[in-house]
């Protein structure tokens, strides 16, 4: 009977051991934000939606997490977005104290390319992802093609950050696998950028996001300052029924599987992560306090307001799509950097 009762006893104080160390953790975390002055890091430079969009969650975000903390935003430009990954991956600090906006090319970049990269995509912890219309090849209205056939057969001088940016991937796997003779100018450092090189003339179109040009420009596009040729993604856009997918005017079904690949990082929209290691307590704060953020009435006016993209999907979704990328075929992926070079 004392063994009987000694048993009790202690299997009742390991489970008072056990809530209150819970308790503690979960009170752990909560102080650590308390007045914390926290980071987002965006892979691009001010302006554009990347930048608008973490310049939102900076106001917003503090409310959803306890303990009152500030966010201030840090534009990492460079490299094509690689300068800010290797920053999250390789520097920024894992406690929770730093979470970033990175460019959906991220995952792709390192599985097709690899240049510059010092991070594992599939280690990083995602926090979600806000959905965007497909990117598109966009020239500017004076340029002497209408179609991309047209462009198959004719120069086109076309803009791009660095490497592993979509204005420079997209633009080379249009040339390598559908043959179109677009040359591609290196070296903008932001979309922005981009954007007054295509109206000054130095260059006549870019690859990219939809959204650049309706955040900063959109008499560009009713005005019709700019057409477009093709888009990329898995599905036309509702806003662009008249636009055909790249898939579409591919003639084989290798070429629709490299394209689909190439195209994948469409399909993460534009995604919020935190560097791997953080403790697993204050990660489910942020995912929680950014899935409230989204719902938040005030944020989501604001995003008509700024026309910046509030649809959201959570970090199980987001996480699928990255692990989707990270395990491509090894054939398929070996055929699409054959077209990328």
């Amino acid at each position: 009977m004392k063994t009987f009762h000694a048993t009790i006893l202690s299997a009742a104080m390991l489970a008072a051991a056990a809530g209150a160390a819970g308790s503690a953790q979960a009170q752990s975390a909560a102080d650590f934000y308390k007045n914390k002055q926290m980071s987002i890091i965006v892979s691009t430079g001010s302006g554009g939606g990347y930048d608008t969009l973490a310049r939102a969650l900076a106001r917003y975000l503090p409310k959803y997490i306890p303990g009152n903390p500030t966010f201030v935003v840090q534009n990492m430009p460079g490299g094509g977005h690689m300068l800010a990954a290797n920053y999250m991956y390789n520097v920024a600090a894992k406690d929770g104290s730093i979470i970033s906006a990175l460019n959906q090319n991220v995952p792709s970049h390192q599985v097709l390319d690899g240049n510059g990269v010092r991070y594992d995509a599939g280690k990083f912890i995602w926090l979600g992802r806000f959905t965007e219309s497909n990117p598109v090849m966009a020239l500017w209205h004076t340029a002497p093609v209408n179609t991309i056939e047209e462009a198959m057969k004719t120069e086109i001088i076309i803009g791009a950050t660095g490497d592993g940016s979509s204005s420079y991937r997209y633009t080379t796997a249009l040339n390598s696998v559908l043959g179109t003779k677009f040359k591609i100018i290196k070296g903008y450092k932001t979309v922005p950028e981009l954007l007054v090189a295509m109206e000054r003339g130095e260059i006549q179109g870019r690859a990219g996001g939809l959204s650049a040009y309706e955040d900063s420009n959109p008499e560009w596009i009713t005005d019709k300052k700019i057409k477009f040729l093709v888009q990329i993604g898995t599905s036309r856009d509702a806003d662009m029924k008249d636009v055909p997918l790249w898939t579409e005017i591919a003639k084989t079904e290798e070429q629709r599987q490299i394209l689909n690949l190439v195209a994948s990082p469409t399909n993460l929209g534009r995604p919020v992560n935190t560097p791997p290691g953080v403790p697993a307590d204050r990660v489910a704060i942020l995912r929680k306090a950014l899935e409230e953020t989204v719902k938040d009435q005030h944020f989501i006016e604001e995003g008509k307001k700024l026309a910046f993209e509030t649809e959201f999907r959570d970090w199980q979704e987001t996480t699928k799509i990255v692990a989707e990328t990270m395990q491509a075929s090894p054939d398929v992926v070996a055929k699409a950097q054959v077209a990328m070079k």
